[in-house]
């Protein structure tokens, strides 16, 4: 299917445009009308509130912000757990960032799938 605005190929199946954003079936873009540019803590409670959504869209600005989330999120904990003795014994997480790597693990992947839902890409 070709894009009306940029003019490039899309699979068949396709709503919105890889390049450019358009979106096909109407035809009109979709840049900041249906997925608003988020901050750090909207895209951290649109994560957890999220939760078991696979479905759906999400912007790159929420994944990006999500992912720094659990970095920062990994090293403070981790620092907390090496100052508490709650480390485990080869070096890995202690408790506090086992608990917070299983209580992120579901969220980031039903973000992964939404992003990759926004590139046209099966999730």
């Amino acid at each position: 299917m070709k894009c009306t605005g940029c003019g490039s190929d899309n699979p068949e199946n396709a709503q919105f445009c890889g390049g450019c954003g358009t979106n096909l079936i109407s035809g009109e873009a979709s840049f900041g009308t249906e997925l608003p540019m988020v901050r750090f803590g909207e895209a951290i409670r649109r994560g957890f509130s999220n939760y078991f959504r696979f479905s759906g869209r999400s912007t790159r600005a929420e994944y990006w912000w999500w992912t720094l989330f659990v970095v920062v999120a990994g090293i403070v904990l981790a620092v907390v757990d090496t100052l508490t003795g709650t480390m485990g014994m080869f070096g890995d997480s202690g408790l506090l960032g086992q608990l917070f790597e299983l209580a992120v693990l579901i969220p980031g992947l039903a973000l992964g799938a939404r992003r990759l839902h926004d590139i046209n890409r099966s999730g």
